[in-house]
């Protein structure tokens, strides 16, 4: 019974995440993080995590991409703009609460 073989069947979590490029690892560690901080300081009660995190994490790329294509004001931590991408994300989830309410 030599078609099926164990060794695909493998892999780790840690095997497909090494696959990812670390500025997308790390873009989406920050961009969640600030999402989720924002939600416990500012956020309601409801059930609106998921969210929360949709809107930061656009936010967080939307402003790491301006950062990129304007200019980087700020030193970008290896190849990604955090200080701007952060600041786009706790604007856009702002202005997302903001109209939401």
């Amino acid at each position: 019974m030599e078609i099926l073989e164990f060794e695909l069947f493998s892999h780790t979590v840690a095997d497909y995440l090494s696959l990812a490029p670390p500025v997308v690892l790390l873009g989406v560690l920050l961009g969640t993080l600030e999402s989720t901080a924002y939600h416990v300081l500012f956020g309601r009660g409801d059930r609106s995590t998921v969210w929360y995190l949709g809107v930061g994490l656009t936010g967080f790329w939307l402003g790491h991409f301006a950062g990129e294509y304007i200019g980087a004001f700020f030193q970008p931590v290896g190849l990604l703009h955090a200080a701007e991408a952060s600041m786009a994300c706790v604007t856009l989830l702002y202005i997302a609460d903001y109209v939401r309410s």
